[in-house]
C-alpha cells in the first residue's frame, strides 16, 4: 500500500515537473535556443562589466550616461535599418549580422584605453548591433514557437539567460581579475562567433518581403500607438538597471569578482521562480500577471534605498531580476501570439523598441545632468527608477498590438 501511494505522488511531482515544460519544441527553436546560450553568455558578461570598465577607466558617471544616450539616438534613427534587412534577408541573417556588429563594439570598446575617440565607433557598433539582431531576434522566435505553449518556450529562453547569467558573470569577472578587461573582451568575441554555428546546420526557410523606412516613424506617431510609447518609455527604468546598478554595487563592494559573485548567485535563484512564471502566462490572465509584476519592480527599486552590504546586494538583485522577469515574460509572450497571428511582429518591435530609446534618451540626459550637479546620490536615482516603471501600466491595460 505505501510502495503504492509512493509510485502515486512520485507520478503527481513529475507530471507537475513537465508541466512546467513546453511538450513540443520545433527543431529552429532549438537552434535558437543554442545560439542564444552561447551569445547571452557573452552578454551576461559584457553587460555587467561595461559600464564598471568604463568607470574604472576614469570617465565620471555622468559621461557614461552620455554615452549612452547618444547610443539610443543612433539606434532610434537606425533600427528600422535593421527591421527592413530582416523582412529582406530572414531573420537568422539579422542576428548573425548583429553578432558581427557586436564584435566591432568590443574591439571598440577594447581601443578606449588607448584612445576616448574609439568611444564614438563603439557608440555606432553597439547601436548597429541592437538595429540587427532585436528585430531579427523578436521575429524568429514569434514565428516559430507555438501559441499554447509560448509562455512556457518564453521560459526556456529565460533559463538558458538565467544560467548564462550566473557562468558570464562568474567567467568574465575571472578573466577581468585575472588578466584585464581586454582579454576578457577578446575571449567573449570567440564565443560570439561560436554563437552562429547552430544556424549553420539547415537553411532557413524564409519568403523575403519588402519594408519601408518610413513605416515604424508613422506608426510611432500614430493615434492607436499612443497606449505603447507611454508605456514602453517605462523601459527608462532598464537603462538604470543594466548601466547603474552595476556601478552601485561596484562601488558598494569595491570588488569586480565580489560583484560578479552576487549577480551570479541571484540569478541561479531566479531560474526556479522563471518555470512557474512561465505556466502561469499560459495558463491564466496575462494582464494580471503583468500588473503584479510592475508593483514588484516599483517595489525592488524602492528597497533598494536599503541597500548597504553584500547579502542585502544579493536579496535585492534576485528580487529585482524576478519583478522584471514576471513583467517581461507575460509582456513578450502576448506581443509574440499577436504578432504571429497577424504579420505584423517586425512593425511591433520597432515601436517597441523605438520608443523605449526616447525613454532611455530622456532619462540619460536627466541623470546625467543630476550627476554633474550632485554626484552620486544614488537614493534619489532608485527612487526616479521607481517612477520610471510605473509607466509599464500602460502596457498592462486590454490593448491589443498593432495590426499590419
Amino acid at each position: 500500500m505505501q510502495h503504492f501511494e509512493f509510485k502515486k505522488i512520485n507520478s503527481l511531482i513529475i507530471g507537475r515537473v513537465r508541466g512546467l515544460f513546453p511538450n513540443h519544441i520545433t527543431p529552429h527553436l532549438k537552434e535558437l535556443y543554442c545560439c542564444m546560450a552561447l551569445l547571452n553568455f557573452a552578454f551576461a558578461a559584457l553587460l555587467l562589466f561595461e559600464p564598471i570598465y568604463l568607470y574604472t577607466l576614469g570617465f565620471p558617471i555622468y559621461k557614461i550616461l552620455l554615452y549612452f544616450a547618444g547610443v539610443y539616438v543612433l539606434y532610434f534613427f537606425i533600427a528600422p535599418l535593421g527591421g527592413m534587412y530582416a523582412k529582406y534577408k530572414g531573420f537568422e541573417h539579422g542576428i548573425i549580422a548583429g553578432s558581427f556588429f557586436l564584435i566591432v563594439y568590443l574591439i571598440s570598446l577594447m581601443s578606449v584605453s588607448l584612445h576616448w575617440s574609439f568611444l564614438l565607433l563603439a557608440m555606432l557598433a553597439l547601436a548597429l548591433q541592437k538595429s540587427f539582431f532585436w528585430p531579427a531576434y523578436h521575429a524568429d522566435f514569434a514565428y516559430f514557437s507555438e501559441s499554447g505553449e509560448r509562455g512556457r518556450e518564453i521560459s526556456i529562453i529565460v533559463i538558458i539567460d538565467t544560467f548564462a547569467w550566473v557562468l558570464g558573470p562568474l567567467a568574465g569577472g575571472l578573466l577581468a581579475t585575472l588578466f584585464g578587461f581586454p582579454v576578457m573582451f577578446a575571449l567573449m568575441c570567440v564565443v560570439i562567433l561560436c554563437s552562429n554555428i547552430p544556424f549553420l546546420f539547415k537553411r532557413e526557410e524564409f519568403t523575403s518581403s519588402q519594408f519601408e523606412y518610413r513605416t515604424p516613424f508613422r506608426y510611432l506617431a500614430s493615434k492607436e500607438a499612443r497606449p505603447y510609447v507611454f508605456g514602453y518609455l517605462g523601459f527608462a527604468e532598464e537603462l538604470i538597471v543594466f548601466v547603474l546598478w552595476p556601478i552601485f554595487m561596484f562601488v558598494t563592494l569595491d570588488n569586480v569578482l565580489e560583484t560578479a559573485g552576487i549577480a551570479a548567485t541571484s540569478t541561479l535563484v531566479t531560474a526556479c521562480v522563471v518555470l512557474y512564471v512561465g505556466t502561469v502566462i499560459d495558463t491564466h490572465d496575462r494582464n494580471k500577471a503583468m500588473k503584479m509584476g510592475i508593483i514588484l519592480v516599483s517595489l525592488s527599486w524602492l528597497f533598494r534605498l536599503v541597500a548597504r552590504g553584500g547579502y542585502t546586494l544579493l536579496f535585492l538583485d534576485f528580487f529585482g531580476r524576478v519583478s522584471r522577469n514576471s513583467f517581461m515574460m507575460p509582456l513578450i509572450s502576448g506581443l509574440y501570439d499577436f504578432a504571429s497571428k497577424n504579420n505584423a511582429i517586425v512593425k511591433n518591435v520597432l515601436l517597441m523598441e523605438m520608443s523605449l530609446s526616447i525613454g532611455k534618451v530622456v532619462i540619460a540626459l536627466v541623470l546625467a545632468t543630476f550627476f554633474y550637479f550632485f554626484g552620486e546620490q544614488w537614493n534619489a536615482v532608485f527612487v526616479i527608477a521607481a517612477a520610471c516603471s510605473l509607466l509599464y501600466f500602460f502596457l498592462a491595460r486590454r490593448h491589443e498590438p498593432i495590426k499590419n
